[in-house]
């Protein structure tokens, strides 16, 4: 029988749970966060005023021809756009400042946990996967922690701001514009479980193509042995291909999400267009008013775009969390015994051992044996008859599941 046991297999939770135990890691960093959500809202406060500077330019320069929007305009542009860069700054560094510490808390935690699950995992694992989650799916956990999430609270404010000015000019509009939401928010909630379901399948791609790498650069002695070259490079083709072909899926979907809400979105400015025409027309609605509204629609598509771009990283790192939750919710290997062995004099004697993996038939039934200090004893017998899981039980890598082994007399559990 193969001493290796079969894979667990574990139920993921749900997308709200992995990203709110995600956002845990981000909590000690909460100051610094903050600072960045304060950038945030600068840069989203000066997004919206750009609707209403362009109102005041008409108003001051077309209609009042006021000489002081000689200096008043000019001036007015530079502090707009000092205040959006330093927003932009804020809203950047301080929110990558807390996803390092992110990555680093969590690779530290993983790293922690790998050095203490039980033999048994290792068996059923990849090393290659398990490589592959430490490294590239925790880049993608904070990704979604911090990252996506600096766009999704900027550009919503930024939306939440023009949609203010918008009600403020002419909140009939508004509300016809706004009568497609519904329709962007299901188109949202079916490209997001895409998302997920094509995240999911490129880590477990990347994991195949870490595996065949590792395998092929580790066992390169004996590639050329049997000029296996041409073989490895057909089993690397294979996985390479799988990952090309599972992005490519998840690029289909970013590149087509995009362009169906920007057709809904134009649907809708046209609708709001020919009404907001026929008011101007009709003399209900000032020109600059009219002009600002447009430029505040038009304003609204840019981060509108932007936080469909951002769905597709956010639901790959709950897809790289769920993967890294999985390892750190496994059950760590028993400490043991605190008995301090000092210094062993080597009889190791086995009374009555049986031991099983998690399937049902037995590697091991009721073996016996001494073996003295200062002796030699060889284990002989077929490939899976137990000669491997029987020195393993020594050092306890597993217990037996009846009988016990000691060590100068003394249980080793």
């Amino acid at each position: 029988m193969n001493d290796s046991a079969p894979a667990a297999v574990l139920v993921s939770p749900s997308a709200g749970r992995i990203y709110r135990r995600l956002l845990g890691y981000a909590a000690p960093h909460w100051g610094m966060f903050g600072i960045g959500v304060l950038g945030m809202a600068l840069y989203a406060a000066t997004d919206a005023s750009t609707a209403w500077l362009v109102r005041e330019f008409l108003n001051t320069t077309f209609f009042q021809h006021n000489p002081q929007a000689l200096w008043f305009i000019p001036v007015a542009i530079i502090v707009l756009f000092f205040l959006r860069g330093v927003g932009d700054y804020v809203a950047t560094y301080f929110p990558g400042w807390v996803g390092r510490q992110i990555i680093k808390s969590m690779r530290a935690e993983l790293f922690a946990h790998y050095l203490r699950l039980p033999a048994m995992y290792y068996d059923s694992a990849s090393s290659a996967q398990m490589l592959s989650r430490m490294t590239y799916n925790v880049e993608l956990v904070a990704e979604a922690s911090t990252n996506s999430v600096t766009v999704l609270i900027r550009d919503s404010l930024t939306i939440v701001g023009l949609l203010g000015w918008l009600f403020y000019l002419d909140w009939q509009l508004t509300l016809i514009a706004l009568t497609l939401a519904p329709l962007i928010s299901f188109l949202l909630q079916r490209v997001n479980r895409l998302f997920r379901r094509y995240s999911a399948r490129i880590q477990n791609s990347m994991g195949d193509v870490t595996r065949v790498a590792k395998e092929a650069i580790e066992g390169h002695r004996v590639i050329r042995v049997f000029n296996a070259q041409d073989y490895e490079q057909r089993a690397f083709d294979v996985v390479n291909e799988q990952n090309r072909h599972s992005n490519m899926r998840l690029v289909g979907a970013r590149a087509s999400s995009g362009p169906i809400v920007q057709l809904i979105a134009a649907i809708g400015l046209a609708v709001v267009m020919y009404f907001a025409i026929r008011q101007v027309l009709s003399h209900a609605m000032p020109v600059a008013d009219f002009l600002s509204f447009l430029a505040g629609l038009l304003l609204i598509s840019a981060p509108l775009r932007r936080l469909m771009q951002v769905f597709g990283p956010l639901q790959q790192g709950i897809a790289a969390g769920a993967s890294v939750f999985e390892v750190l919710d496994t059950p760590l290997e028993d400490a043991g015994g605190s008995r301090a062995l000092g210094r062993a004099r080597g009889d190791v004697a086995f009374h009555g051992v049986t031991f099983a993996y998690k399937t049902d038939e037995s590697v091991l039934r009721d073996v016996s044996a001494e073996i003295p200090a200062g002796t030699v004893c060889a284990l002989v017998g077929p490939s899976g008859a137990g000669k491997t899981t029987l020195a393993n039980l020594v050092p306890r890598f597993f217990d037996a599941v009846d009988g016990r082994v000691t060590i100068d007399g003394v249980d080793v559990r």
